[in-house]
């Protein structure tokens, strides 16, 4: 996760801190291959994400 919050905040919530996007997706590459698929959601406190059940 990218966020204003510490290192230490970050991991508190359980979450992967990352300083910035770059390392982030190096991140993602590492551990899941040149493959990937991501969604990248720049106000994601804000964003409600819809689970199509069909």
């Amino acid at each position: 996760m990218i966020s204003n919050l510490s290192k230490g905040e970050t991991e508190t919530l359980f979450f992967n801190y990352q300083p910035d996007l770059d390392h982030t997706l190096k991140y993602i590459e590492k551990k899941h291959g040149k493959d990937y698929k991501a969604v990248i959601m720049p106000q994601a406190g804000l964003t409600l994400p819809v689970i199509d059940l069909v």
